[in-house]
Parts: C-alpha cells; structure tokens; sequence
C-alpha cells in the first residue's frame, strides 16, 4: 500500500474506488485485493476514529474476516464469553423488558453477537492494508464530485484536507462506504428505505475502573 499524495496528473485506472475507510471500507478492500482487484480508498479524515460507533458483529462477519484470514486476529480483540451472555433492554429501575441469551457458538461457527471496540478493529484492519501493494490509500482527500456519463468507468473529482488542490481519478466501479451522511448516495440519488423503526437514541460511553464489579445484563 502506498500511503502518498497525489500530483495534479495522476489520473490512473482503479479497479475499485472506495469512499470512506471505516470498518467496512478497510474490510471491502482487504477482500477486493484478495481477488487480484486494484483497489483505491479516499478517506477525508487523516486518523481513524476514536470512539465506537460501531459496537457488535455477528458470525457472518466473523466468517468474512476468516475469508481474507483475519479471524483470529479479530477474534483476540472481541469481549469474551460469559457464562451466561445475554443482551438485555431495561427500564429506569433495572427491570427487564426483553431480551436474549447469547449462545457461546452459532451456525456460522461462530458467535452471533459479539462486541469490539471500532478504534482497535480499524487499526487491525489498516495494519493489515499496509501489506496490501493493490490498495492504495488516500487519507486527508474527500471526494465532491461523481462523473457517470462513461459506461466503462466514474470518474471521481476529489480534493485535499486544507482544499488546496483538486484532482480526477478514474475507477471502473466505486463503492460508497461513507457513512450515515454519505456523499456516494446523494452523488447517484440512492433514497432511504425505511424499515419502519424510527426512534431516537442516546449513546453513552463509559470508561470503567478495572476492579469495577458491574452486574452482567442490567
């Protein structure tokens, strides 16, 4: 992987193009170039995020990081098992509403609910994208322009963290893995499809004592 800026000519031809470099935009390009695919990623944030948005995957996720053989690797940093595990939704006074219990295994050969921490799985990921030569990375550049009038290829006009320069780079498809607020989908008119569960929500994120005695469900 090469970890550069780009002159004003560079105008190759990528196989993929990948706006964002999350979890999902690093995992898309690990398994792009495991395919034998030129991949380049745009990221418009210079460091990866510091706190976890993203919080729980399952055993089909856990079966595609085994694909590109990063399962184990994932696996070290998800929260391991208790006995027993659930998942749990309460009321102000600690009553349970609803709930799961969470099986140690699942049909995937893995399990279904698992949590991780998303700074340490994005710093896995591009820790192992550093030893990919088919991706190339572009951190600091955010993309603000789509040209789709080729059938054979998007072109994607982009231009750097402080705005300075603005440069073209041609992809054969491009993927949009940027975020709640994605350009990608407003750039090709992708609407939202609701699915009918339409509440607000409060994230709050703690950091423990290590000798905390914390109760396992509520």
């Amino acid at each position: 992987m090469r970890w550069r800026a780009m002159s004003e000519t560079d105008l190759p031809m990528h196989d993929v193009a990948i706006v964002g470099l999350g979890p999902v935009g690093a995992l898309l390009a690990l398994l792009l170039a495991d395919y034998g695919l030129k991949v380049v990623v745009f990221e418009r944030s210079l460091d990866p995020v510091v706190l976890p948005r993203a919080v729980a995957l399952d055993g089909e996720a856990m079966r595609t990081f085994q694909r590109i053989g990063l399962a184990n690797q994932v696996s070290e940093i998800l929260q391991p098992s208790r006995e027993p595990d659930q998942v749990c939704f309460a009321n102000s006074k600690r009553e349970i509403l609803f709930g799961s219990e969470m099986a140690p295994c699942g049909p995937n050969g893995w399990r279904d609910v698992a949590f991780f921490d998303q700074p340490e799985l994005e710093a896995l990921l591009r820790q192992e994208i550093q030893s990919q030569a088919a991706i190339d990375v572009r951190l600091g550049w955010e993309v603000m322009g789509l040209d789709t009038s080729s059938p054979k290829s998007v072109d994607l006009r982009c231009r750097d963290a402080h705005q300075k320069r603005v440069v073209e780079v041609r992809a054969r498809y491009v993927l949009g893995c940027d975020g709640a607020s994605s350009f990608v989908r407003g750039a090709v008119g992708i609407e939202w499809q609701s699915l009918g569960y339409d509440q607000d929500w409060l994230v709050v994120d703690i950091v423990t004592d290590p000798a905390a005695d914390l109760p396992q469900t509520t």
